[in-house]
């Protein structure tokens, strides 16, 4: 059984096509509004037909379940606390799942908040804005380098060098999935 997930981009759609037990994959798409035009399903099947690598991978293939959903490629909440009321992870907002650092990201920001309660015992309205912002800071650079992965992804010419660059410096590029993990820091601070 593979054990990647790929990724497929298109015009204002990602793809990701997950291998699953008995030679089933789950295929998941993330789409902006413009892109989607009539009946979902079709979309999604016209979708991945463009893409030759995975429509190939889908050729004969049996459905064996139904859509459910399509996402936004990214997400921001208007209020992500309230009194009494954290939003964390996803829910709290997100520039895209590419770099698969979301789960990092809510596990970060619950151990932040956790250090806020343990302090604060005391009305939540008090400290929540403070934690905010602190929040804020921590996923900051979580944020840029997803904006510039989805950069390069639309600069295929600059997407190449990237690649190439990852190629002769496995360093550089297992340093970056470590940032991307929560294992690492992006920079390290002097």
């Amino acid at each position: 059984m593979p054990q990647c997930v790929d990724i497929y981009m298109g015009p204002g759609y990602e793809l990701y096509a997950t291998p699953l037990p008995r030679g089933e994959i789950a295929l998941s798409a993330l789409a902006r509004a413009e892109a989607l035009h009539g009946r979902l399903d079709d979309q999604f099947r016209r979708w991945w037909n463009a893409q030759p690598h995975l429509a190939e991978r889908l050729d004969g293939a049996k459905q064996v379940g139904g859509m459910l959903a399509i996402s936004p490629v990214s997400g921001r909440a208007r209020r992500r606390f309230l009194p009494g009321f954290v939003l964390l992870g996803d829910a709290a907002g997100f520039t895209d799942p590419i770099t698969g650092g979301g789960m990092t990201q809510a596990l970060l920001a619950a151990e932040l908040l956790g250090q806020y309660v343990a302090r604060n015992v005391r009305p939540a309205n008090n400290w929540l804005a403070t934690f905010d912002r602190e929040r804020e800071r921590l996923l900051r650079d979580y944020r840029r380098v997803t904006a510039f992965v989805m950069w390069l992804v639309q600069n295929p010419a600059f997407l190449l060098t990237a690649l190439e660059v990852t190629r002769l410096l496995p360093r550089l590029f297992s340093h970056f999935l470590g940032f991307a993990g929560g294992t690492r820091r992006l920079c390290a601070v002097a």
